[in-house]
């Protein structure tokens, strides 16, 4: 009799405490559905104190709205076409709760606001975002130059009135093209300067492809300073979704883009490459020294020379009384190269001159030198006038004394 009493004590104290723990979650029974029978939903269990205790939070996202693009030099119905899909890309990032385009419209109608003209200026912006009852307001201009399409957006924060973020985006191709890249582009980085954190979790573990094509083709690829095997063209799978730096190079050719891969996406990147230019810097002791760089007249050293192609040069140095200098250099990409040169004495000059020196004291001295030959004629020529003043004289005193 003891033990069932005690058996029934411990099943009377668990049921007390799971309708304890019950209560604790809101009248939320075990089964998924509430005191009333209504179902749970998950977020309800999530967002319980119960539940932020067991689990890392995750950052709320950021609530805005996106004002239609300014068009200029395309259409407005390209540029509304284009304002649509850039709030498609911006809920994709998984960072911001994105207002739909009617639901803003049917706001502002709603509380009667009316706009004169574009509503671009950030006054305009902050009464529209405090109307729909946002955090943040996107706006910006979508223009085309030729085939260049330039993409500029800012993010304003309605409680300051402050433009917090800026992000440009190029593209040189056709609209389809730029839909596909360049908008999708343009968000991420919204994204990753507006918040970052956000964004990075939502990228934690994703993986996309790049399709990596260079001119000229069969270069060499790097990605985040890795180089990869194979060469362009190429297609590299299972890529960490995010920012990354591809580099190409063939030679004397270098090319470089950053690129920002979405999660899931093939994304099809072309880089034109070129010869890249790097700096030297030229030092010798002693210093003014003549210095030529492919047969052509750099400076006087020291001195630095800017812009030269990369690849290999031939550097000269001259300077009177010693030895030429010749040498071959590597000019890297955006790298400036330093080369310090002691010049040697040319003890072949020195001997000429010296031995010169020599013969020309000998002549000296046996008055074979032309310029010895000529002042000693100069001094013959004083020593006679000296004697025929001194003759005349004497005749002179003689005739007047006698």
């Amino acid at each position: 009799m003891n033990i069932k009493l005690l058996l029934f004590l411990i099943i009377l104290s668990l049921c007390i405490n799971a309708q304890n723990v019950n209560k604790d979650w809101g009248g939320k029974d075990w089964g998924g559905k509430d005191s009333s029978g209504g179902i749970i939903n998950d977020s309800e269990i999530y967002t319980s104190p119960q539940a932020v205790s067991l689990f890392a939070q995750k950052p709320a996202m950021l609530n805005i709205a996106v004002n239609d693009l300014s068009e200029k030099g395309i259409e407005q119905s390209t540029a509304a076409i284009i304002s649509d899909r850039l709030r498609s890309e911006l809920i994709n990032t998984g960072v911001f709760r994105v207002m739909e385009r009617n639901e803003m419209d049917n706001i502002l109608k709603e509380q009667g606001f009316q706009k004169s003209g574009a509503c671009d200026d950030a006054s305009c912006l902050v009464e529209v975002g405090q109307l729909l009852g946002v955090e943040r307001m996107v706006a910006g201009t979508i223009g085309k130059i030729e085939k260049l399409y330039t993409i500029s957006l800012r993010m304003i924060n309605i409680a300051t009135g402050q433009i917090m973020f800026t992000v440009n985006e190029d593209f040189e191709g056709d609209i389809k093209d730029l839909l596909a890249n360049s908008i999708g582009n343009a968000a991420r980085k919204l994204a990753e300067d507006c918040g970052g954190e956000i964004y990075k979790a939502s990228l934690s573990g994703k993986k996309g492809d790049l399709y990596i094509a260079s001119e000229p083709s069969d270069a060499t690829v790097e990605i985040d300073g890795k180089i990869v095997k194979g060469k362009t063209p190429i297609t590299l799978k299972d890529i960490p979704a995010g920012e990354h730096r591809v580099v190409v190079r063939k030679g004397e050719f270098y090319g470089l883009k950053a690129v920002s891969l979405a999660p899931n996406d093939l994304q099809k990147v072309g880089i034109a490459m070129e010869i890249g230019k790097g700096s030297l810097k030229v030092f010798t002791i002693p210093d003014s020294a003549l210095v030529m760089l492919d047969g052509t007249r750099e400076g006087i050293s020291p001195c630095k020379i800017e812009n030269i192609p990369a690849g290999k040069h031939q550097l000269f140095i001259i300077k009177n009384g010693f030895l030429a200098y010749a040498s071959a250099v590597d000019i890297m990409r955006d790298e400036t190269i330093n080369i310090s040169i002691s010049l040697k004495k040319d003890m072949k000059e020195i001997s000429g001159n010296k031995q010169k020196h020599i013969e020309k004291h000998q002549k000296s001295i046996e008055g074979n030198d032309p310029g010895t030959k000529s002042r000693h004629a100069v001094g013959r020529l004083f020593i006679g006038l000296g004697i025929f003043c001194f003759v005349a004289g004497n005749i002179i005193l003689f005739f007047f004394t006698s």
